[in-house]
């Protein structure tokens, strides 16, 4: 969602700069994105809003399990 308005943002592109995956988010906001425990470089993109970028740390799994 938007920081300053709350909205949803269709189409926004998330990138795990690392690993060079990237996701998309959908109609509603949502997006999913695999990476293992460690420390990750996020950027987030979308058109008509500046792009943000923050340091992140995956300490534990938190898998679905079949």
């Amino acid at each position: 969602s938007d920081g300053k308005t709350g909205e949803t943002v269709i189409g926004a592109k998330i990138t795990i700069n690392e690993l060079k995956s990237a996701a998309t988010t959908n109609n509603y906001g949502f997006y999913s994105l695999t990476a293992k425990k460690g420390i990750y470089t996020v950027t987030f993109t979308a058109a008509g809003k500046e792009n943000v970028t923050k340091s992140i740390e995956l300490t534990k799994c938190q898998c679905q399990k079949k």
